[in-house]
């Protein structure tokens, strides 16, 4: 949403082989991430999701999913060609998939703006996670895309920030809480998941929760 994203780019890194041009490898990483749905997550990482707060960092590391932080503000103005944008500090996240045979072992790399507070930071994971497993396709033909705040309204932008929703608070988890709280105060439901109070407003919205 417009109130978590001004810039995102994701890119795809992957080494020439003999069989690039015909298409045929998608990083192996990346294409297990994409194979996978919510419940899958749950499932597999029961323990993960058993109370609040959601750890991204434990997921990801179980999920063998490599994460940094980096100050893009140090990033020079283009990347394979595509130009970043003048305030390139506000970058808040990418996501690198690489296909390395001769390792014998793919990997996918998230990266966020280290100048990012704790929650946003936590929210980008997420966020970026949630594209692997949504839009892996738009990632394998080893392009760069560059999103800003021109695309917040675009479809896949939406789709990400609603899987990252319900991978950092889980449905049932929330209405759990929801369902002690005496009056359900945004703040404290905040404070229980540790995210902000506008991602937190943006998941209550979303299923159709209100609160004070």
């Amino acid at each position: 949403s417009k109130n978590m994203s001004n810039y995102y780019f994701f890119f795809f890194i992957q080494n020439p082989t003999p069989n690039r041009e015909k298409g045929l490898a998608m990083c192996r990483k990346l294409e297990q991430l994409s194979k996978l749905k919510i419940h899958d997550l749950y499932d597999m990482l029961e323990e993960e999701f058993a109370h609040p707060p959601v750890n991204i960092h434990r997921i990801l590391d179980k999920l063998d999913v490599e994460y940094n932080a980096l100050d893009f503000s140090f990033v020079d103005g283009e990347i394979n060609g595509v130009l970043l944008p003048q305030q390139a500090d506000m970058v808040m996240g990418a996501v690198a998939a690489h296909s390395r045979e001769e390792f014998g072992k793919d990997s996918v790399e998230i990266t966020v703006n280290i100048k990012d507070n704790y929650h946003r930071q936590r929210f980008t994971l997420a966020h970026e996670l949630a594209h692997c497993m949504l839009h892996a396709d738009s990632l394998k033909d080893g392009r760069l895309e560059l999103r800003t705040s021109l695309t917040s309204n675009d479809p896949k932008e939406k789709a990400a920030n609603t899987l990252a929703g319900e991978i950092l608070i889980p449905e049932k988890m929330l209405k759990k809480v929801y369902s002690n709280l005496p009056i359900p105060i945004l703040a404290i439901l905040a404070k229980n998941f540790d995210v902000s109070e506008n991602v937190m407003a943006e998941r209550l919205k979303y299923l159709k929760m209100g609160y004070y």
